[in-house]
């Protein structure tokens, strides 16, 4: 069996509706980005449950569907900044 892994989408997906269910806003389903985002159905499900990465246009497009940054889409922020640090450290020990 294989191991169910959620991506940063679908965390963000719940963070939207944990947030704006206080609203009292409609609930956040992946129709429903799929419809605000412009993309397949099937791709929002993909994407949430990492079968396939998101292309840059689509990024932009579910960021904006849920209100956040494209950067908040990254499986883990803290990552790449330690990554791009570690990169420029070497360049400049080079």
């Amino acid at each position: 069996m294989q191991e169910q892994r959620m991506t940063r989408l679908a965390e963000l997906i719940d963070e939207y509706n944990r947030i704006r269910r206080e609203a009292g806003e409609p609930v956040m389903t992946q129709r429903r980005l799929a419809e605000l985002a412009g993309v397949a159905e099937a791709s929002v499900s993909r994407h949430a449950n990492a079968v396939t990465t998101m292309s840059l246009p689509q990024a932009v497009a579910y960021a904006r569907a849920l209100k956040c940054r494209v950067d908040d889409l990254m499986a883990d922020p803290k990552e790449a900044v330690n990554k791009r640090a570690a990169s420029l450290k070497k360049r400049g020990a080079a």
